[in-house]
């Protein structure tokens, strides 16, 4: 819903996509951080979602064991980003992901 309340102008398609993204991020920092996290959103000709947390550790993304129920999340991000990473930011870390908006 954050992406559709902030940018409805977006295709259905790249909401779909962008929200998709950030849940798994957000997931991710719930799960792996277990801090406070933010979510920013940036719109233009590509759409960028970064999501900071209080974790030094860097993402890893691994390969999923199919007898796991979870440990895909950032499979599911490269999956549907055009590029994602991350970069430190004070007291954490922020994880980024692109989607080129088509024309």
């Amino acid at each position: 819903m954050l992406v559709r309340s902030a940018h409805e102008d977006l295709s259905s398609n790249s909401q779909e996509v962008v929200e998709i993204i950030v849940s798994e991020l957000a997931a991710n920092a719930v799960i792996h951080a277990a801090t406070p996290f933010t979510v920013r959103l940036f719109v233009g000709s590509t759409i960028r979602v970064e999501v900071a947390d209080g974790s030094t550790d860097p993402p890893v993304l691994h390969r999923p064991n199919s007898r796991l129920a979870g440990g895909r999340g950032l499979v599911i991000v490269e999956e549907f980003a055009d590029r994602w990473g991350s970069y430190p930011v004070e007291d954490g870390k922020a994880v980024w992901a692109e989607v080129d908006e088509p024309a």
